[in-house]
């Protein structure tokens, strides 16, 4: 049996090498960036899909249902504290679009400030994750504010949902067979300090690590 020899020789590399160069030397210098950046953009579009998907989808998620864990009550408690924490979350997101939206506007009409953030990404980058922060913090105070204004506004509209939606609702929840599970989580957690304080201290960590990691990796993408 022979074996055939696929071998390349120094000068055929070396002429494969030349005609490459070729190549590269006659195109256009938008096209060598475009050669050079396609990769590279795919890879950041794929970051952002992915970080986009986590922020809106994943956080909320993962919150709302550590959230609705640590609430000691039956099934109906427990829905209306994860119901209330996603409210809480498209709070924070409306605040947290708008205050990234005006400082992108002012960054537009201010020409230093956009410079700033150019030459100094790590900083822009720290103001950012400050003022989402801070969307998380009102958001959170914001939405019982509004709802306590709300109800005080307008009782019997409220009065009415209450009768109508949460009562019955509360009834079907509060008697199906899966509170049987929730009242021995309850009661593991209260037999169990240091299994409800390590809750306590998930739930408060969750969101703002998982938030963080995620806009660092997209952040370093770019």
């Amino acid at each position: 049996m022979s074996i055939n020899g696929i071998a390349v020789t120094g000068e055929q590399l070396h002429k494969k090498t030349q005609n490459h160069k070729i190549r590269i030397e006659r195109l256009s210098d938008s096209e060598i960036q475009k050669l050079a950046t396609t990769a590279p953009k795919k890879r950041l579009q794929d970051v952002k899909r992915k970080s986009f998907y986590t922020l809106i989808l994943g956080i909320p998620l993962v919150d709302s249902t550590l959230n609705a864990a640590m609430t000691s009550g039956k099934l109906y408690t427990k829905a209306s504290a994860f119901v209330k924490n996603n409210v809480k979350w498209a709070g924070i997101f409306a605040v947290g679009a708008g205050v990234l939206g005006i400082k992108n506007d002012i960054n537009k009409n201010i020409q230093p400030l956009n410079n700033f953030d150019k030459k100094h990404p790590a900083i822009s980058f720290g103001i950012d994750v400050a003022a989402l922060f801070t969307a998380y913090n009102f958001a959170g105070k914001g939405a019982n504010a509004l709802k306590n204004l709300a109800i005080r506004k307008y009782p019997k509209i409220f009065h009415k949902i209450s009768n109508k939606i949460e009562k019955p609702l509360k009834l079907v929840l509060n008697h199906c067979k899966i509170n049987n599970n929730i009242r021995t989580f309850d009661k593991h957690l209260t037999k169990n300090p240091y299994a409800k304080t390590a809750g306590t201290i998930l739930l408060t960590t969750a969101a703002p690590l998982m938030a963080i990691s995620t806009l660092v990796r997209q952040n370093k993408e770019i």
